[in-house]
């Protein structure tokens, strides 16, 4: 019996160590509830980061007269398989293809509700050289050809009027996105899927992050607080970056919650908002990379600069308004680095909203798309130091 009992009590400390916090030396991991929570306190790269991005080119031009050049709110950006680049020109309602190297090829659609035509698009992706786009205006997801012939056109929406706002192609085919806002007066908050998951005939499959959202007592806050980014790894693992929290969340295929992870911030963000005034910005753009690592972009808060002198603010927003985080595929902080070129935009005070770009990854090219400032897009390649 001694050596039985022994083996039980093995067991049993076994169990309460693996349910127990666990301290690490940049972050402390817990969970609750069976589900994994990860609170770093400092990155692993500590001062030395091990990624830097080497400026290539840009795309776009604010005083130019070639109109083949000039973006009106561009909001994404995808590369086919021979590398040619292709920015989704909202504001003109159009496609504008690029070459490898930059040079400009043609334009695809048009402003319209007919066939071939866009209305205020908000999302493209390409998958076995077709180009997806959210035609978001007109409520379905156009399909092209990477030369522009169109290939066919899928209706989207929900029952409710629910709208969907721009999408991330999983390699199954599938759609994934979510509607805006992501939850209405009369929805239960409790089975309101964060992302949903359509399938190849853009028809509701599955909810991803269902119940998992947290009831803020007012639906004003509850649509702001519930704001998000979202993007697929390499095994369709899906992440979720949220706006106006210090969270990221990682969820199966199948939309088990695999982490929910924070991070040491400069200042305190309000995680229990009673008005729209404590509301604050924390992030907003997410992409993942070719080793499946997780990059955020992170901006200083409104309460950040609340107290800050007027000519103290310009000098601080020159040195650092937007920054780059990157995590490994299981939520551990790697490291930051500064966000360049629409990191020094000036915000606009009081506010402290950075120029709202949108990034994107394609292997070692790295893609910052300045939506309403210079309406330009960067590209950049990443360097492994």
């Amino acid at each position: 019996m001694k050596p039985l009992l022994s083996l039980s009590i093995i067991l049993l400390l076994s169990i309460l160590f693996i349910s127990s916090d666990t301290a690490f030396d940049n972050a402390v991991i817990n969970t609750q509830e069976e589900k994994k929570i990860i609170h770093n306190k400092s990155p692993l790269w500590k001062d030395d980061p091990q990624i830097s991005l080497e400026f290539v080119r840009k795309f776009g031009e604010l005083d130019t007269d070639d109109e083949n050049l000039m973006l009106f709110r561009p909001t994404d950006v995808a590369v086919d398989s021979k590398g040619d680049v292709f920015i989704l020109d909202s504001g003109n309602h159009r496609i504008q293809k690029f070459s490898s190297d930059g040079k400009y090829l043609m334009t695809i659609s048009r402003n319209g509700q007919g066939p071939n035509e866009l209305n205020n698009p908000t999302s493209i992706n390409i998958a076995n050289d077709k180009i997806f786009v959210c035609d978001m205006g007109n409520q379905r997801i156009q399909i092209f050809s990477t030369e522009g012939e169109l290939i066919r056109s899928l209706r989207m929406g929900l029952k409710g009027g629910k709208r969907f706002t721009h999408f991330r192609l999983l390699s199954t085919g599938e759609y994934l996105t979510r509607t805006a806002p992501v939850m209405f007066p009369n929805d239960d908050i409790n089975t309101v899927p964060i992302v949903h998951v359509l399938n190849n005939e853009c028809i509701p499959d599955r909810g991803i992050g269902v119940g998992e959202l947290e009831d803020f007592g007012d639906f004003v806050i509850n649509v702001f607080m519930s704001m998000c980014s979202y993007e697929r790894d390499s095994k369709d693992n899906i992440y979720i970056l949220y706006s106006f929290l210090n969270k990221i969340e990682k969820y199966s295929p199948g939309g088990k919650l695999l982490f929910r992870a924070d991070r040491s911030v400069e200042v305190d963000v309000n995680s229990k908002p009673t008005n729209q005034m404590d509301i604050v910005l924390v992030s907003h753009s997410l992409a993942v990379d070719s080793k499946d690592r997780i990059w955020i972009t992170a901006s200083l808060t409104k309460k950040a600069i609340k107290d800050m002198k007027e000519e103290d603010f310009q000098k601080k927003f020159d040195d650092k308004q937007v920054e780059l985080e990157i995590y490994t595929t299981d939520g551990a902080l790697l490291g930051r680095i500064p966000l360049p070129e629409i990191g020094n935009t000036p915000a606009v005070p009081p506010i402290a909203l950075p120029s709202m770009g949108n990034i994107r990854i394609y292997r070692e090219r790295f893609f910052i798309v300045d939506i309403v400032n210079k309406m330009t897009v960067y590209e950049y390649r990443i360097v492994e130091n």
